[in-house]
């Protein structure tokens, strides 16, 4: 994987979204609760420390990683033009930066409310959670444009967010 990850680094033509900063964050929420779980085999940690690695290994993995990849996505399926653009060089350029800083920050503080949620917070980690989810997605899908004409998948992802509500 890692040398897959390097093979087409040194080959890009281009940048990957800045999006994709939560991505790899997300990949290591997931090798920090998986070391979290190894850890607690040896030694008895407190109650708290299993709660955040379950939280980092289930929870984070998931929701950082869609996250990432959703704000690249998501536009394209719902058949939005992109927020921004950005040139096609392999170099980092300010604007670029900029937007992969804020993604940065926005998964860095979604990554504090799993540590308050483990310390006993839930109502206010919930809830600070869900508001951090909906500013990053609003920061990268230009809802404001979106028109309900009803080509291609958009009632697909309406009926399958209704459907996964439902179940919940």
């Amino acid at each position: 994987f890692i040398s897959v990850i390097r093979n087409r680094w040194a080959t890009r033509r281009d940048m990957p979204p800045p999006s994709f900063v939560l991505v790899g964050l997300g990949f290591f929420t997931a090798l920090a609760g998986t070391a979290m779980h190894l850890a607690a085999h040896r030694w008895e940690p407190a109650e708290s420390l299993v709660l955040l690695a379950r939280l980092l290994s289930f929870h984070g993995f998931v929701l950082l990683t869609i996250l990432g990849a959703g704000g690249f996505a998501l536009p394209r399926f719902l058949g939005l033009p992109k927020r921004r653009d950005y040139p096609e060089t392999p170099g980092f350029t300010p604007k670029w930066t900029r937007t992969a800083a804020i993604m940065g920050a926005c998964g860095a503080l979604i990554l504090m409310t799993f540590v308050l949620e483990a310390l006993g917070w839930n109502r206010f980690a919930g809830t600070s959670r869900s508001i951090l989810i909906i500013l990053c997605l609003c920061y990268e899908v230009p809802f404001e444009k979106l028109r309900f004409h009803w080509r291609g998948v958009q009632w697909q992802i309406i009926t399958g967010l209704e459907i996964g509500r439902a179940h919940v």
